[in-house]
């Protein structure tokens, strides 16, 4: 989705001297991430924490019941689940997975987003789900590992358009590196001075987002009707 994130919108968020208010994004994280969707998203992450809690990556049935939650819960858009489960075993029996969770190992997230699968006619390609592995990670070990998200990825375009905070990229495709997408998120901690953890971050990130893509569907929708009504 094409977003163009105002810098009006994005002042909502900031004081006066256009430092982060962080009443306002404490309130995002807290009362206003609970509240989403009448409680939708928050009933969801306790859903994936049981899953996630002590599962194995070497356990084809576990990896599967994971893939699923966030598949259905994040809109991941993994069409080969069976095909990814074996492709997270069968890198954890060559790299173990675990020891790299633990260690915060930035590249393991390529390394799952990464699958060559084939198509129709058996030919061989490569696809990236780089935002599953992202979260697939996080819901791991989510002090070592940021969720990457398209409106999180334009929130912080949007900012630094404006703002400047980080000289690490220039467009959203820079941040589908993960090493930069993090390096970028320290940025915007420093540049504001957050104490904010990656999780906490993302949801005020993503929900600032998730404002605009709203607002902007109702105006697509109301175009729409407005059409309909001028051909009667």
């Amino acid at each position: 989705m094409k977003l163009d994130i105002q810098e009006t919108l994005l002042k909502q968020y900031l004081t006066s001297d256009l430092r982060v208010d962080t009443k306002r994004w404490d309130k995002l994280i807290n009362d206003d991430w609970k509240k989403l969707d009448n409680g939708k998203y928050e009933e969801q992450e306790k859903a994936v924490k049981v899953a996630f809690d002590n599962s194995s990556h070497g356990d084809i049935t576990q990896v599967l019941i994971k893939i699923a939650i966030l598949n259905d819960f994040y809109s991941t858009n993994i069409f080969y689940t069976l095909e990814m489960a074996k492709h997270i075993v069968g890198l954890h029996n060559k790299i173990n997975i675990d020891r790299k969770i633990k260690n915060g190992d930035e590249d393991l997230v390529e390394q799952i987003a990464n699958i060559k699968l084939k198509d129709k006619k058996g030919e061989s390609k490569e696809i990236c789900y780089y935002s599953f592995a992202s979260k697939y990670c996080s819901h791991h070990n989510e002090v070592a590992f940021p969720i990457y998200d398209n409106l999180v990825s334009k929130v912080l375009l949007a900012f630094n358009k404006y703002w400047n905070f980080s000289d690490k990229f220039k467009t959203e495709n820079d941040l589908r590196n993960y090493k930069t997408f993090k390096a970028v998120l320290e940025d915007f901690k420093k540049y504001y001075n957050l104490s904010y953890s990656f999780k906490e971050l993302d949801k005020c990130l993503w929900q600032i987002g998730k404002e605009e893509a709203d607002k902007q569907r109702k105006r697509k929708q109301k175009a729409k009707e407005q059409q309909k009504e001028a051909k009667k």
